[in-house]
């Protein structure tokens, strides 16, 4: 009886991992202006797998953070935070936070123009904790703004050399 009881338990916890690590879409991030994003998630408890996705209008280079802050008996455990192009992994924040405030950071990362990315969170939360997360995006100037910029730098030269010249 007691090997029977064991095994529907193990059945039992095996099957509520497997409940817990579908991912689930909780749509786009939300721009407050072309430059910064936000997003959010609320009365959690119990693990989770979900994910925010965006476009770039332009290529950009791309900063982003995730933080959970305890409030009495709620909390949030990240197991892992990363951003992915819909099937690749691009990059994993780091964790630079602390038991009573986690903070999972994105240092500067290139990312192209018209690719739907995802930020993904993965963690277990407590008692309807919840996080919020911020993306910065600052654009990478184009080649053509190089190539203007480096003519102007010649034209300047030019100028100054022909003035000593004369």
């Amino acid at each position: 009886m007691n090997f029977k009881s064991s095994v529907i338990a193990a059945a039992l916890i095996a099957s509520s991992f497997a409940a817990s690590a579908a991912s689930v879409n909780l749509g786009s991030v939300t721009f407050d202006g072309p430059e910064f994003a936000t997003f959010a998630k609320g009365n959690l408890t119990g693990g989770f797998d979900l994910f925010w996705t965006f476009q770039l209008d332009q290529n950009s280079n791309v900063s982003s953070s995730v933080t959970s802050q305890i409030n009495g008996i709620k909390d949030v455990d990240f197991t892992s935070v990363y951003l992915t192009d819909g099937s690749n992994i691009v990059a994993a924040y780091q964790n630079k936070g602390t038991d009573e405030s986690e903070q999972w950071v994105l240092n500067s990362v290139a990312l192209n123009s018209n690719v739907t990315y995802q930020i993904h969170t993965v963690g277990t939360a407590y008692n309807k904790a919840g996080f919020a997360g911020e993306l910065s995006v600052t654009a990478v100037p184009e080649p053509t703004t190089y190539a203007l910029l480096l003519a102007g730098l010649g034209a300047v030269g030019f100028v100054a050399r022909r003035r000593k010249s004369v």
